[in-house]
């Protein structure tokens, strides 16, 4: 049975590695064996040409960078939307960022978006805003995937997963401690 846990980034990243190195050598099998590559006619790379073959796999690995983006921002989401809804309301001498977060909870519940709480953490992080909102950018890029490409990626044409990571990390290095796990990778 499958977990229903969401996978970390870390294990997103594992898994982003993984399959590029299986792409790396599976292209370099290909290209050994060509013209013959594959004697599969079932494969769908049969009969390719060599400049087909590089454009078929510059197409999947493509491909493969925007579903790992949009599941790390994926995870990266669900880290914190989870400490959100872990807030219990602040004594007297809660921190400004748990104020911040129970405000919001009191204006939207469990209805408020990643990028209402990362709002939240920006407003009462104002020494880590810039950071907050290198990510917040991400969210462009996300929706854009996530919503079927359909408009031009204006001001995140050239994101990708090095991007995510590379915000990440920056977002971790900010917010630590406050958001244990965050990155770790």
């Amino acid at each position: 049975m499958a977990s229903t846990r969401p996978p970390t980034p870390a294990e997103i990243w594992d898994y982003y590695q993984a399959a590029q190195e299986s792409f790396a050598a599976y292209y370099e099998k290909l290209k050994a064996g060509f013209p013959w590559a594959t004697s599969e006619s079932s494969s769908r790379f049969f009969a390719m040409s060599l400049p087909e073959l590089d454009d078929a796999f510059e197409r999947l690995t493509e491909e493969l960078d925007h579903e790992v983006a949009l599941a790390l921002v994926g995870s990266i989401e669900a880290i914190f939307m989870t400490h959100y809804r872990s807030i219990k309301a602040p004594g007297p001498q809660a921190v400004i960022l748990e104020a911040r977060l129970w405000a919001l909870r009191g204006r939207r519940g469990d209805d408020a978006s990643f990028d209402d709480v990362l709002e939240a953490w920006k407003e009462a992080r104002p020494g880590q805003g810039q950071d907050v909102g290198l990510f917040k950018q991400v969210l462009q890029f996300r929706h854009w995937l996530a919503h079927g490409r359909r408009w031009d990626p204006l001001g995140f044409s050239g994101f990708g997963v090095a991007t995510i990571v590379d915000r990440a990390r920056r977002l971790d290095r900010s917010l630590a401690p406050s958001l244990p796990g965050l990155v770790g990778w």
